[in-house]
């Protein structure tokens, strides 16, 4: 969808200019979802400020960063890296010691990941990557 919204008019999109548009949209989107949603927040710790100060920045910079990506890479590349966000966490998590990932676990996340590739990239084009 996002990438339709990008393509200009006489190719079949609508020819949205400018990534901070398709951000702003998806922030009011998410803001109302998760307002009526009835999830509640929990309060942070007087000492977590940091905490709340990074989850701002990557929550602010994530969307952006993702259509960046998918306005200046073909679909297959933008894909790729979207297929790739949950392992690299994961491995990231394992690392840093926040988390622990079972064998079998690990297992079952590089399969579905490779099934998934495999059919997703299966005919991939070969056009130019900007990363």
């Amino acid at each position: 969808l996002n990438k339709k919204l990008f393509k200009k008019p006489d190719k079949g999109g609508f020819g949205l200019t400018g990534v901070a548009t398709l951000t702003f949209f998806q922030y009011i989107t998410s803001w109302l979802m998760l307002r009526f949603s009835g999830v509640k927040a929990q309060a942070f710790e007087a000492t977590e400020w940091w905490t709340r100060v990074l989850l701002i920045v990557i929550f602010a910079v994530a969307p952006l960063a993702s259509n960046m990506s998918l306005l200046l890479n073909p679909v297959s590349t933008y894909q790729l890296f979207k297929l790739l966000q949950t392992p690299l966490l994961a491995v990231v998590e394992v690392v840093t010691g926040f988390r622990r990932l079972s064998a079998l676990r690990g297992l079952l996340m590089l399969g579905v990941t490779g099934g998934v590739g495999l059919a997703e990239f299966g005919g991939a084009s070969s056009a130019p990557c900007v990363v």
